[in-house]
Order: C-alpha cells, then structure tokens, then sequence
C-alpha cells in the first residue's frame, strides 16, 4: 500500500473492508490508480480525488458527512453505495504508529462505487448504517 500523508485509517477499520491494491490520501494528477483502491478525501485540496474516483469505480472513498456539499452531492448521484459511520473516526501515522490525539473533526461516510465494494461495506461489521444508492 502506499500513503502520501503520514496519516491513515486504523488497521481494524480497514482490515474490515477488504484488501486495497493502493491507499490514496492526497491528490496527485500524475498518480496512476491500478486495482481496488482506498481514497481519503478529508482535505478540501484533494476534492479533485472525488470525479478520479468516480471514473476509476473501483474502491471506495471516505469523506466528511457534509450532505449539504457540491462534492457530496455528486458522489450520491455517481455511487453505487454509502456507509454512514457511527461515531468519529481516528487516524493513525504512518511513520510512527501513534494514534492521532484528536478524532476527525467531523462525521465520515464511505461511498462505493462497484457491486463488490458494497458488498464489502455492507458485510464489514463496521458500527454505522448502510444504504444502497443504485438498484
């Protein structure tokens, strides 16, 4: 897996999700994406990740509940899945290991974007609600 931050899901959280070729945590244009990928879209500098992964459909991405959002609006009208997480998240760094002292600073959700991925959101066992967004 590669992380371009030092921070990261905790491994329970993404163990639970499956196995991810690659874990995206910032916005690079010249980043090719192979295989079933992770994105963290937490930076509002990173909102170009949101149409990549729309495209790639191969993965899930993870961004602030902010429903009221441009970008959150086209990922409901583009995905195939949501999962609402219960509670706040927390991050790990990558070089250290530690935990991070604050949780995020707000709600997550998960979006998919394939039959597979909602599959794997659905039978997590993660704390949080699943709703299918495409029939």
């Amino acid at each position: 897996m590669n992380n371009n931050y030092s921070w990261r899901l905790q491994d329970h959280f993404m163990n639970s999700l499956g196995n991810f070729d690659a874990v995206i945590t910032e916005f690079n244009p010249d980043q090719f994406w192979q295989g079933r990928v992770m994105v963290h879209c937490l930076n509002k500098k990173d909102i170009p990740l949101i149409p990549k992964m729309i495209d790639h459909k191969n993965g899930l991405i993870i961004v602030y509940n902010q429903s009221e959002s441009k970008p959150f609006q086209l990922l409901l009208s583009n995905a195939s899945s949501m999962f609402v997480v219960n509670g706040r998240l927390r991050f790990v760094n990558e070089k250290t290991g530690m935990m991070a002292q604050d949780n995020a600073p707000g709600g997550n959700v998960i979006f998919s974007f394939s039959e597979k991925d909602s599959l794997a959101l659905k039978k997590s066992g993660l704390k949080g609600v699943f709703v299918p967004l495409k029939i």
